[in-house]
């Protein structure tokens, strides 16, 4: 008979999975930072922000973060795609940095007011980097979630 008919009983098992470690070391720093430590930084700028765009934006922001944590937290399926979303959502943010300083440096705002903007965007994207290149090569993450981003 072929096997494809075969009654489940008499088909061999498949062997047991691999057992998923838990959320520790830095892989818990990223979630209780992207989860608890983050959004109430950026509360803080939506509270802050006279414009709508960026009142969106850091609104937008918000949530992307806290999908993409509680999702790593609870070592979901969606938790890479959520991530990679979030992490492209930064670089988005960082370019709006960098645009926003070069417009603040158009208005003659002070050099002070300029390099803080950059600086911003360049800490930003550091951060984007660094945690991407954790993702993709981390043990931690690779025995948590059975593969790396």
């Amino acid at each position: 008979m072929p096997e494809e008919w075969q009654p489940a009983w008499q088909m061999e098992s498949l062997p047991p999975e691999t057992p998923r470690e838990a959320i520790g070391g830095w892989l818990l720093f990223f979630c209780i930072s992207l989860t608890i430590i983050a959004p109430l930084t950026w509360l803080g700028r939506i509270a802050r922000s006279a414009q709508l765009y960026w009142t969106v934006t850091y609104g937008v922001m918000l949530i992307f973060m806290i999908c993409a944590g509680v999702a790593t937290w609870m070592r979901s399926d969606s938790a890479f795609t959520l991530l990679r979303l979030l992490f492209v959502s930064r670089l988005v943010y960082v370019a709006m940095q960098i645009h926003f300083g070069f417009k603040l440096q158009s208005l003659g705002r002070s050099p002070e007011t300029v390099t803080k903007e950059f600086m911003s965007a360049a800490t930003n994207a550091f951060n984007v980097v660094l945690w991407f290149w954790y993702f993709k090569v981390s043990t931690r993450v690779e025995r948590t979630f059975g593969r790396n981003i």
